[in-house]
């Protein structure tokens, strides 16, 4: 409750009862039993479960503030579960606020394994080249764009004053290469299934797969990063091409793009990351000199 209050998604306590109200609904039309809080979860409600015929599942129910459009997670996540990418999707409810997927087994999150930096950016950027469908073979989804997301989510107000702001307008142009993004693809959110790694979470929409670099802003490839600005650089460049070779995607415009989300941190506060993301943005180089 206390991350809804401080997204300012709306009534706290208003949203809070619709959660429960949704969860008590969901429990009932899907024969639901033994419902347990899973860890984790920053944004939604999610419990494990079981269905009448004993097989596992999980119940994600996210906050639904006033307006909000229908969510495309669950729309997303059934089309890379089709690549071994994603958990099925068992069924959706409430304009897609309501999810019922499989528990994916093992389901240790790369997160919190252990995993190196290495290993992290060798894992997700494989996960990307299954995971970033070509933008014309979904139209039918409905996803938006990434501009989009852009707008609602921040970036462009956050950028204000910094030259990433023109240098983003200009990457947000659609292309002929988007692709089905994820958007909030870090460590946390890749989980280990039987098939291999899958992901959790998206906040789906098309566009240019190289912003999908969240996963070098948190976790081990973050604060792996060198001190000393040219070994930083160094660093990131290696790690990069790396990323850019798993993908399929151009590590100098990976580059860019991980100073320009970077940025867009910096100028929400950012917390505890603060100082290795201005070590991360200097690196690649420099932002806005206030910052």
């Amino acid at each position: 409750l206390a991350n809804w209050a401080g997204w300012r998604l709306g009534d706290v306590d208003a949203l809070a009862a619709d959660v429960l109200a949704r969860c008590e609904e969901a429990r009932r039309v899907w024969q639901l039993e033994h419902l347990e809080l899973l860890p984790g979860g920053e944004v939604a409600l999610v419990l494990a479960a079981r269905a009448a015929s004993g097989q596992e599942r999980v119940l994600k129910l996210s906050p639904r503030p006033a307006g909000a459009p229908p969510s495309l997670e669950g729309a997303a996540l059934a089309l890379w579960a089709g690549h071994d990418a994603a958990p099925q999707v068992i069924g959706t409810r409430d304009a897609g606020a309501t999810l019922l997927l499989e528990r994916v087994r093992p389901g240790d999150c790369l997160g919190e394994r252990g995993a190196s930096a290495d290993e992290v950016v060798e894992v997700i950027g494989a996960l990307c080249a299954r995971l970033h469908l070509p933008a014309d073979r979904v139209t039918d989804a409905g996803f938006g764009a990434l501009a989009d997301h852009a707008r609602d989510d921040g970036w462009l107000r956050a950028l204000v004053g910094t030259r990433e702001q023109d240098e983003l307008a200009v990457l947000l142009a659609p292309g002929t290469d988007d692709r089905l993004l994820h958007v909030d693809l870090h460590a946390l959110n890749v989980l280990r299934g039987p098939r291999g790694w899958v992901a959790i979470d998206a906040k789906p929409c098309l566009g240019d797969p190289c912003a999908e670099v969240y996963g070098f802003l948190d976790g081990a490839p973050l604060t792996a990063l060198p001190r000393d600005r040219a070994a930083a650089r160094s660093w990131l460049q290696a790690r990069l091409a790396r990323y850019g070779g798993a993908a399929g995607e151009e590590p100098d415009r990976l580059a860019a793009w991980l100073r320009i989300r970077a940025q867009v941190l910096l100028g929400e506060d950012a917390g505890s990351k603060r100082e290795s993301l201005l070590r991360l943005r200097d690196a690649l180089g420099f932002g806005c000199a206030a910052c």
